[in-house]
């Protein structure tokens, strides 16, 4: 697990976009897993479950459950899994409350929650968090940082980017941090 660490404004949130392939670099070069966020973009894509903080890559319309399948189809996952991975992934972020609520319902902490579910749905190798206890209150947020730890711990581990502004929480979870 790696930390970049930084008070708002610090271009970690950019840094995340550069990595999932959705901002380019202005110059150098990002490789994930062997394969250039440039060159090789699509391979890029496969390897990396983004949680961002924007609400806007959701469909508000839909419930919970359809945003997740959607996403389960643009990742090639077969329904049968899909179907799965998504119930599994609302029983381990505590979401089983919200299953069939439309987002645009969800509480942000819920929303935010959602999209670290989605993040972990194609079972990437690589995880991009960004600020992913941002609006969780206390207990949540200590879940979800307990979930990191056990992803950080998993056979084989996830490699983990993960952005915050909050020295406490970076301190329990991370050996390694960028300010």
């Amino acid at each position: 697990m790696f930390v970049l660490f930084g008070r708002n404004g610090a271009v970690k949130t950019t840094l995340t976009k550069i990595v999932a392939t959705l901002v380019q670099p202005t110059r150098g070069t990002v490789t994930v897993n062997g394969f250039d966020s440039v060159h090789d973009d699509e391979r890029v894509r496969m390897q990396v479950g983004l949680s961002g903080a924007e609400e806007r890559s959701f469909y508000w319309r839909l419930t919970s459950e359809q945003n997740l399948v959607f996403f389960a189809r643009l990742y090639g996952l077969g329904d049968r899994v899909a179907k799965q991975r998504i119930a599994a992934l609302f029983t381990q972020l505590e979401l089983e409350e919200v299953v069939r609520k439309r987002f645009g319902e969800l509480s942000t902490g819920n929303k935010q929650r959602l999209a670290v579910a989605r993040a972990l749905l194609p079972n990437p190798p690589v995880l991009l968090l960004d600020e992913p206890t941002r609006s969780l209150d206390p207990l949540a947020a200590l879940r979800m940082r307990e979930l990191i730890k056990a992803l950080a711990q998993q056979d084989p581990p996830a490699t983990i980017l993960f952005t915050s502004h909050n020295l406490a929480e970076v301190e329990t979870l991370c050996s390694r941090v960028a300010i």
